[in-house]
């Protein structure tokens, strides 16, 4: 037997070990000694120890069989997965006018069409199957704008999916002005039960960047819709607070964690916070992208913040949501059947630079060209087992690249750090769940050994294995 590839070692005190398998997700506590002498032949090989580790990845009789395995099965899930996410904007029309947004200031009016809602039921009648998902997220500008038109839209999709016996779930991401009790009930019974709202930390950092009319803040409407929401809606009516994080306002987020705290907000399972690394608009040559590089925050900066603000969040009874990436590359970018879809019925690959038509694959009138487009070839040709930069990391199980955006686009290539924050403060985050399961105490952090270490993610053995498999 041999270790796996993907095993995170994390030091801790008396001897013992904190291991995490990238592909299993487990961890567990071990000696230094028997995690040695596991592949020594210390224990026969229906041991139950043994078949354990096996069972859970950490231990595999090859550890290039596993990696390459694990190769294969990402690339079968992102080509023959008949898993469709679609992400749809009803309008590039918003009522606020936030500096970074990746839409830029003057926005088009365009409403998503019925023709092109004829055209997207078409695709999946003709993509889904039974029993596979559709994952639609309703995007803008906002979204809530149009709510009437969303509404006959998602009923539409319904109507498509329950032909094929596939499955549509949906969501709706919105700066949550609109989202009162009423219209998410609306939402609610047209199965979107996900709603992501964005907010910009303290009630002084929120209404200095979010408002409908300068001067005329937006935080107290928005919090009272999300609380009553949370009140009389459905326990399956989930809230996302994605709060973005800049310069601007990072040192008011203890404030906004008190807040909500005050608000009763911990006192809902299903609602969760989230720290959103705010992109520069400028990259994805929006012509009237607002340069916010005074705001914009290093990866190291925000992950220090993001760790801290998690452990805050934690310590007062919320749920925090996105610590260490471990989406195992579900991304809408790098499957083969899911799209970005404008209003106009352009198809991209990402969200984050679609005001850019110059990133434009196609468009839902011909999806069959647009497979054979240069633009949809370079997402849909691309691994994060082809880099070097993650195909000899031992979270590359687990994360599959983070976000493939840093990797396919000319803009963003040249970044020189492409992992998610939270990979700085790795090993902080795996003690903190092993705090939680309870198999650690906190005098068992080793202030020395313990701390993230990036180089120790390297998998220094795989050279020779990589140039075979490429």
């Amino acid at each position: 037997m041999e270790h796996s590839f993907f095993n995170v070692v994390v030091p801790i005190t008396d001897g013992r070990l904190l291991v995490y398998n990238s592909l299993s997700l487990d961890l567990i506590v071990i000696s230094s000694d028997e995690y040695g002498q596991l592949i020594t032949g210390r224990y026969p090989e229906w041991h139950p120890r043994l078949v354990d580790l096996a069972n859970s990845g950490f231990i595999t009789p090859c550890a290039k069989t596993q990696y390459s395995e694990t190769a294969d099965r990402d690339y079968l899930y992102k080509k023959s997965n008949p898993f469709i996410h679609m992400t749809i904007m009803m309008t590039e029309s918003c009522n606020f006018s936030c500096a970074y947004c990746n839409q830029g200031q003057n926005k088009e009016s365009e409403v998503l069409s019925e023709q092109v809602v004829n055209e997207i039921c078409n695709y999946i009648r003709t993509t889904s199957c039974k029993g596979s998902d559709v994952d639609v997220s309703w995007f803008g500008g906002e979204p809530l704008l149009q709510l009437d038109t969303l509404l006959k839209s998602s009923q539409r999709l319904q109507e498509a999916c329950d032909s094929t016996g596939a499955i549509y779930r949906a969501r709706v991401i919105t700066n949550g002005f609109l989202l009162n009790k009423k219209n998410a009930m609306k939402l609610y019974s047209n199965n979107i039960n996900v709603a992501q709202v964005s907010f910009d930390g303290s009630k002084l950092a929120h209404d200095q960047s979010r408002y409908v009319l300068k001067g005329i803040g937006t935080y107290d409407l928005i919090l009272k819709n999300l609380l009553e929401v949370l009140e009389e809606a459905p326990n399956d009516f989930k809230i996302s607070l994605r709060v973005n994080v800049s310069a601007a306002n990072l040192h008011t987020l203890p404030e906004l964690i008190d807040d909500l705290e005050k608000r009763r907000f911990n006192q809902f399972k299903n609602f969760v916070v989230y720290w959103g690394h705010i992109y520069d608009p400028t990259t994805s040559d929006i012509d009237d992208a607002e340069n916010i590089d005074d705001i914009l925050l290093s990866h190291g900066t925000f992950g220090k913040a993001e760790l801290e603000m998690n452990r805050l969040l934690v310590s007062k009874g919320f749920r925090a949501s996105h610590t260490i990436n471990e989406t195992r590359g579900n991304c809408i970018a790098t499957q083969s059947n899911s799209f970005v879809i404008r209003p106009n019925g352009e198809l991209h690959k990402c969200y984050i630079p679609v005001s850019n038509k110059a990133n434009a694959c196609g468009t839902i009138y011909d999806v069959n060209a647009t497979l054979q487009s240069e633009i949809y070839q370079r997402w849909n040709s691309w691994s994060a087992f082809s880099e070097d930069s993650c195909s000899k990391c031992r979270l590359l199980a687990s994360c599959r690249g983070g976000c493939p955006i840093n990797y396919i686009s000319d803009n963003y290539k040249n970044m020189t750090y492409k992992c998610p924050p939270s990979k700085m403060y790795f090993n902080e985050y795996l003690f903190d769940r092993a705090l939680r399961q309870g198999i650690v105490q906190a005098n068992h952090w080793d202030e020395q050994r313990s701390p993230t270490s990036l180089e120790s993610f390297m998998i220094p053995e795989l050279t020779s294995h990589l140039e075979q498999l490429r």
